[in-house]
């Protein structure tokens, strides 16, 4: 029984690096087809969401509630990791910049872009473009940096 133990844990640590090296999935490689080619249900986005928050170390998603229906509603927010470890910092920043919160905003503080994908009647155009929109600022070939910047910027998504 040892003997099996051991070389279970050997094989897990074998393959850690390898599993830890794997690529960020595109939307048509986790979900098996291009985005808008089909319906994507709303439980398949909520996993992809999850898959690239487990997977990019420059996404975080948090829970802000639920649908009548009891399904997640989710944002996603996206930056890089050095922002995402300060973002209640970086919030509070942002809130005294519009004058929500007193104090002076910090001049060289990142920009917030605020995107927000939703369902209007039965038009899920929207969804499938937050799949596409998830991937290309969650891939680690994204700079995530404002144009003509050299500061990185945070971006949040409402899915």
């Amino acid at each position: 029984m040892q003997k099996i133990r051991r070389a279970c844990l050997l094989v897990a640590l074998g393959l850690a690096p390898a599993l830890a090296a794997q690529p960020l999935q595109s939307p048509e490689e986790f979900l098996g087809y291009p985005p808008g080619a089909r319906f994507t249900p709303h439980h398949r986005v909520v996993d992809y969401f999850e898959y690239v928050a487990r997977t990019s170390p420059r996404v975080q998603l948090v829970q802000y509630g639920e649908t009548y229906e009891g399904r997640p509603l989710l944002l996603a927010v996206i930056s890089s990791p050095e922002n995402l470890a300060r973002i209640e910092a970086l919030r509070e920043d942002n809130l005294r910049r519009a004058g929500r919160m007193p104090g002076t905003p910090d001049p060289d503080g990142p920009v917030f872009v605020w995107l927000s994908y939703n369902v209007h009647g039965n038009e899920a155009v929207s969804t499938e473009a937050a799949l596409l929109t998830l991937y290309a600022l969650a891939h680690p070939d994204s700079s995530v940096r404002a144009p003509g910047s050299s500061r990185p910027s945070c971006c949040w998504i409402r899915a």
